[in-house]
């Protein structure tokens, strides 16, 4: 799906389309998401790269963990509030920073360490980005009802991760599914730019 959106980004760049920022942006969040999937709870990352060391998986697990949030908060910012709420994505790109180089820097007991504070501020990066696509809602902007039922999914199926990880609830692992949905709607939202371009 990342090369798919990466084929969409030149093509787009060719129409000088609004999109173009935001599927470069996407496609580098699929890519990302990708790469977690095949580092966590799978041995194929393990079987395609057999020189891979148990250290170097656990770090590239919490790194594209970290990563995707940036990855989406820019993805957000782009589609709807390219030239307004500048502090409040950079205070939070400056957060993801620190996670990120810790993740990079440090001993891979300390990124553990810092999970759960990151999922604090995931779970809040989420909540304001529910918060901010209902105003893209109401000042009606090209789909931002679609994008806010593609978050809708994103926070549930998110939520019931970190609480299954947690151990509070027997049953989850559905982030990926969420991903997935949101993937198609916006698909659906690419689609609908197209036709309504040319």
């Amino acid at each position: 799906m990342s090369f798919y959106h990466l084929i969409i980004v030149f093509i787009l760049k060719k129409y000088n389309s609004g999109y173009f920022i935001s599927s470069v942006i996407f496609s580098f969040l699929l890519i990302c998401v990708g790469a977690r999937v095949l580092a966590v709870g799978n041995k194929l990352m393990f079987i395609l790269l057999p020189n891979l060391t148990w250290a170097s998986g656990v770090r590239l697990a919490y790194i594209t963990l970290y990563l995707i949030s940036p990855l989406f908060m820019n993805f957000f910012r782009s589609m709807f509030f390219r030239h307004r709420f500048k502090n409040l994505f950079n205070l939070l790109n400056a957060i993801s920073v620190v996670f990120i180089t810790v993740a990079m820097i440090f001993p891979i007991r300390i990124s553990g360490l810092i999970l759960t504070g990151y999922q604090v501020y995931l779970s809040s990066v989420i909540i304001i980005i529910l918060y901010l696509n209902v105003i893209a809602v109401k000042e009606k902007q090209d789909a931002a009802l679609i994008f806010l039922a593609g978050i809708f999914m994103l926070f549930i199926t998110g939520i019931t991760d970190i609480l299954y990880y947690n151990e509070w609830i027997p049953v989850g692992d559905f982030s990926e599914i969420g991903f997935f949905l949101f993937t198609v709607l916006y698909s659906i939202m690419l689609m609908q730019k197209f036709a309504t371009a040319f």
